[in-house]
């Protein structure tokens, strides 16, 4: 009988942190002309504003603070300084601190649009997503040219699944600033979403071009390629995004996958390991793990990477079926009907669960259950030979030998067209047996 495969289960789209724009945000010069001409001009706060500047492109975030502090100290009522004391602030993930600050700034000048923007990236972290979206909108609305702003609002839509809204967003983003690699990338990510795989990979291959070593932008066209099954452009795409981030712990999980599609264990092995070591709670690496220790007949390091991925992550219907196999394997019926069970109870529509489940209540005399699930087998896999010959014998030992009849005839000619010739001996052998008893 047909040997039922295990489920890898490929990371694709995973979720995304929302891009730090802090660098290009914090402001430079001192005072907008709107703010001239009811601010006191201090030259000394404005040095001190454009140090801090300085020092946050050095990445240099406690002098960049002292500076922006100090300008603040010298003019309390310079809202660019408490603009760039928060961006600085939410870089440093100080959520609180830089919604404060950012506060100000709006109360000190009402008409900041970067004020706004970046205050409505402190609530999308908090959760506030109407407050979020009101701000994203007063931003654009004080400055129609902000592909920031467009950009930050498009963000928000994609985590609403408000796709046609987020797209038209990116579409502005890329159209006020057509030098915006994120702009692009994520877009790309939307046209995934939608299936619109060459209007993505375009995206990504856009993002590569205006950033030649966004590793992240590498490692979703590689999931577009091994999408496509083109192992090689994939490897060498989640080869640059490692090169590019190391600590990018799906790069190496998916590398992983191409590994194994070309049957080279130890490298498969090996990213599965890292992946894991970056990121401890990774159940789908887990998972796949398992599978390769369960090939590899290593029962007890397959079953304790099965648990641990339920574990992480206990409604992953594949990862119930891959232990069920091996439970099967290890002739424990019980516990592999139970995994079987809960796969199937979890969504999981594939033809072998159904089929293995049918195997274990055919075993226990349990007919009338074997019969439903090789029907749904079949119903879901039309060219399931086996379930066809089994459900035969189920029929047959009903007394539907007609039906019983049938099914062989038809199991017969699938393993014949799979060219599976020892099968099909077998099925015309039952097949003429039943016929001279009637």
């Amino acid at each position: 009988m047909r040997q039922s495969y295990f489920l890898a289960i490929a990371a694709f789209f995973l979720a995304l942190p929302t891009p730090s724009l802090a660098l290009s945000q914090v402001h430079q010069s001192s005072y907008p002309s709107h703010q001239i001409a009811r601010n006191t001009y201090n030259a000394e706060a404005e040095a001190y504003t454009k140090k801090g500047f300085e020092y946050v492109l050095q990445q240099e975030w406690n002098l960049a603070l002292a500076a922006f502090n100090r300008a603040i100290e010298l003019n309390p009522n310079y809202a660019i300084a408490y603009f760039n004391r928060g961006t600085l602030h939410r870089m440093m993930q100080k959520w609180e601190l830089a919604l404060a600050d950012f506060n100000r700034s709006i109360e000190l000048d009402p008409l900041f649009a970067s004020a706004y923007g970046s205050r409505g990236e402190v609530y999308v972290v908090q959760q506030k997503r109407d407050l979020a979206l009101a701000d994203y909108n007063q931003a654009i609305k004080l400055n129609p040219n902000d592909a920031i702003a467009y950009f930050r609002r498009g963000l928000l839509y994609a985590q609403e699944q408000k796709w046609d809204l987020a797209l038209a967003d990116y579409n502005q983003a890329i159209k006020l600033n057509p030098n915006d690699a994120m702009a692009y990338f994520r877009r790309g990510l939307l046209y995934a979403q939608e299936q619109k795989w060459d209007l993505a990979l375009a995206d990504y291959n856009q993002a590569i071009s205006l950033e030649p070593k966004f590793a992240e932008a590498y490692y979703y066209r590689g999931l577009l390629y091994a999408q496509e099954q083109k192992w090689d452009l994939a490897l060498a795409d989640y080869d640059r995004a490692i090169e590019f981030n190391s600590k990018l712990a799906g790069a190496y999980y998916d590398r992983g996958i191409v590994y194994y599609e070309q049957q080279k264990w130890k490298l498969a092995l090996a990213d599965y390991n890292q992946a894991i070591s970056l990121e401890p709670k990774f159940a789908e690496a887990y998972n796949n793990r398992g599978i390769l220790y369960y090939n590899q007949q290593k029962w007890d390091l397959a079953l304790a990477d099965f648990n641990q991925a339920i574990s992480l992550a206990p409604n992953i219907a594949e990862t119930y079926y891959n232990r069920g196999r091996l439970y099967h394997e290890q002739q424990k019926w019980d516990l592999a009907l139970a995994d079987y069970s809960r796969a199937i109870s979890l969504g999981f529509k594939f033809a072998e669960a159904y089929y293995n489940r049918g195997v274990l209540y055919h075993n226990q005399q349990n007919v009338n259950l074997a019969l439903a699930d090789y029907n749904q087998a079949i119903s879901l896999d039309t060219n399931y030979a086996n379930a066809y010959f089994n459900r035969g014998v189920v029929r047959y030992s009903m007394e539907d030998k007609q039906s019983a009849i049938q099914d062989l005839q038809t199991a017969a000619d699938l393993f014949r067209q799979q060219g599976n010739m020892t099968l099909y001996q077998k099925a015309m052998e039952a097949l003429q047996q039943w016929q001279n008893e009637r």
